[in-house]
């Protein structure tokens, strides 16, 4: 395309390093989304809250599947 080959080596690192760092930023959107989820319940930290916790937890979850889920079909349909 329009990558000359001696080129080939940096654009395959800066393209590696790029999709980490994005995916980096995901678990750490999702991981304050989750801690932000106990805070405004208030009752982080709470101990034998199992139930509100599993709650938090599936809801940040199913928003990062989505995310992924979209970016499929995104890939897929292009």
């Amino acid at each position: 395309y329009g990558i000359p080959e001696h080129a080939l080596v940096p654009a395959l690192a800066g393209f590696n390093a790029g999709v980490e760092v994005g995916q980096i930023l995901i678990v750490a959107i999702a991981v304050l989304a989750w801690r932000a989820g106990f805070a405004l319940s208030g009752s982080a930290g709470v101990p034998g809250d199992a139930l509100l916790q599993r709650r938090v937890s599936l809801v940040v979850s199913a928003g990062v599947l989505l995310l992924g889920l979209y970016w499929l079909a995104e890939r897929l349909l292009e």
